[in-house]
């Protein structure tokens, strides 16, 4: 029960900000036998609204943990930082890639929703996701929020 609710909201989100959840994160998916979490967090992110912060801290949790899972990576990159009134997250690894498009549905038709619902979520916030992947060339999810009170570009 600790660890999903860490997972799902974390405390350390709400006490120490979305820099200090990512690491948190990379910290807590790392395994002495598995892949590397490298987490590269900018300044300023904690001026992220709360709202944005912990819908894209579930993303890169649930990101984070379908590398793990799926793509048999050495190397796991969490990214995050603000441009341009926008909040960029990617998750990316060194695994076993796949057709986005093809996955994607396939991912509806077996009702596995995970990467379907992170689509969702970045969408009613204003955003996009792009998902860089093929076959033996690792995956790539990248997404970009419009922060509130920002200018649009």
């Amino acid at each position: 029960t600790r660890n999903l609710t860490f997972e799902i909201s974390s405390p350390v989100l709400a006490e120490f900000g979305f820099a200090a959840a990512l690491e948190w994160l990379g910290e807590h998916h790392a395994r002495n036998d598995g892949p590397s979490i490298e987490v590269s967090a900018s300044t300023g992110l904690d001026a992220v609204p709360w709202d944005t912060a912990a819908a894209a801290f579930r993303c890169a949790s649930e990101l984070a943990a379908n590398s793990l899972l799926h793509s048999g990576a050495s190397v796991v990159r969490i990214k995050a930082g603000i441009d341009s009134g926008f909040l960029h997250l990617s998750v990316s690894d060194d695994g076993c890639g796949f057709d986005p498009s093809t996955r994607l549905k396939e991912l509806e038709k077996e009702s596995r929703f995970g990467l379907l619902s992170i689509i969702e979520r970045i969408r009613s916030l204003g955003g996009s996701v792009r998902i860089d992947s093929a076959a033996g060339k690792g995956t790539g999810v990248f997404l970009t929020i419009p922060l509130p009170g920002e200018p649009d570009v």
